[in-house]
């Protein structure tokens, strides 16, 4: 009577896994190409949105948003005041108003901090 053996050799294992590695190498290069390709829609969709913001304000406003203005130096900025650049003004048609929000918020801290001046109690 001979006993056979039901488990694998090392050589039947070996081959199995340098099928699963080779399989893995093949694989590697379609799901980096296929993020690229989501990156890539990502990007066009966020320059299409800009482009579409910037359209919006200027339908707004009746023209296109300043590339940067910016308060005196000596002068208070209100609590809803920006003092930035075009990419603000336009957060609040990409549907970010609370970034605009905290713009302002940090706007006026820095202001008063390079002008030296106290914080007020009715800070923003």
């Amino acid at each position: 009577m001979s006993k056979q053996s039901r488990g694998f050799t090392l050589v039947e294992l070996l081959a199995v896994l340098a099928v699963i590695a080779l399989l893995i190498a093949m694989l590697l290069p379609a799901v980096q190409t296929a993020r690229e390709a989501a990156r890539r829609t990502q990007c066009q969709n966020n320059l299409r949105q800009t482009a579409l913001s910037l359209e919006l304000y200027h339908s707004s406003q009746l023209y296109y948003p300043p590339a940067r203005l910016v308060p005196r130096w000596y002068d208070e900025v209100q609590c809803g005041e920006t003092a930035a650049t075009w990419m603000v003004r336009i957060l609040p048609y990409l549907e970010q108003s609370d970034l605009v929000k905290l713009s302002s918020i940090i706007l006026a801290t820095t202001l008063r901090r390079e002008a030296r001046l106290p914080p007020t109690e009715d800070s923003c």
